[in-house]
């Protein structure tokens, strides 16, 4: 069976790490260690990046599982793949827009997630000739500058038709804004070009999260009603960073027919002084498919498909 820990960039915020990396003796047999350079931050500094730590494959292959650790002020680290191919180790700042042509593959968020599995025969798959890479989030919520690190210990194999390989769909906004001292509600979707078969899904807020809930109007569905598809209506802020996850197996997904129309509306109740955006709150829907489409993402309205 394959298993995958399947934690994405959109986790919580602070994170408890390891204090030192794992030694290159502690690496697990049949494994590799991606381990990129340190990235100083500065206090108060939140940020993410992109760190190249493999070339290209000549054929595809299957991510079969992923272990991970973080130092202090580690958010999250994510491996990806890439048609974009850097020398290992080269780094920049993370944009928005990678998330349109990269592949997700798995990887650990903040505070010790636990692990999730993908249904049984799914699997991450990177195509050949696309290179890999770290996405990273650090937090310094400190006074001193840090060099917070990431390594993640993955396990390949070569595709196997005996596995399905999965991608990611998401419904997010980038664009809201979560006031201070007040309930705000936030509201984001898109009609889908094509169908979309769901294996795994869940909604995705932060701490000041107060619900949240997926819903979809399909075509010629009787009185034009949406269909609920995920209801949160009591946010728990556990699920930042342990997404509670609807699962359905292979053989049984959960059709988004061409033509749906899927919206996520999310309601914080800030009690800070101060309003919060993207990346502090989040409002998604998270969600993992059997389609063979890459990774396809919904960023406030405008629907976007990931290259094979």
């Amino acid at each position: 069976m394959t298993r995958t820990r399947v934690l994405p960039f959109v986790l919580a915020l602070f994170a408890v790490g390891c204090a030192e990396p794992g030694d290159a003796d502690d690496v697990p047999e049949g494994y590799v260690r991606y381990a990129p350079d340190p990235i100083t931050v500065q206090p108060g500094e939140s940020g993410q990046w992109v760190q190249y730590v493999a070339n290209p494959f000549d054929a595809d292959m299957d991510v079969v599982d992923i272990i991970g650790h973080q130092g202090p002020g580690g958010h999250h680290a994510v491996l990806y793949s890439s048609p974009t191919v850097q020398e290992i180790g080269y780094t920049r700042e993370f944009s928005q827009l990678d998330q349109v042509v990269d592949r997700f593959l798995g990887g650990l968020g903040g505070e010790g997630a636990e692990e999730i599995a993908l249904p049984e025969g799914a699997a991450f798959r990177v195509p050949a000739g696309q290179a890999l890479y770290l996405n990273v989030h650090y937090f310094n919520a400190g006074t001193s500058p840090i060099d917070a690190w990431s390594q993640l210990d993955v396990k390949l194999a070569p595709a196997s038709d005996d596995q399905i390989a999965v991608g990611m769909f998401s419904n997010v906004t980038l664009g809201f804004n979560a006031e201070a001292g007040v309930i705000t509600e936030a509201t984001t979707g898109c009609t889908v070009d094509r169908d979309i078969n769901l294996v795994m899904f869940a909604n995705h807020m932060h701490e000041y999260g107060q619900s949240a809930q997926t819903t979809i109007l399909v075509p010629g569905a009787e009185d034009d009603a949406a269909q609920m598809l995920k209801d949160d209506p009591d946010w728990n802020y556990e699920w930042a960073t342990n997404p509670n996850f609807e699962r359905h197996e292979v053989a049984e997904p959960v059709l988004i027919p061409a033509g749906t129309r899927i919206e996520t509306t999310c309601v914080w109740n800030n009690t800070t002084s101060d309003n919060l955006m993207f990346p502090d709150e989040m409002c998604l829907f998270l969600s993992f498919h059997i389609d063979g489409t890459g990774d396809v993402n919904c960023v406030d309205g405008e629907f976007r498909t990931g290259a094979e």
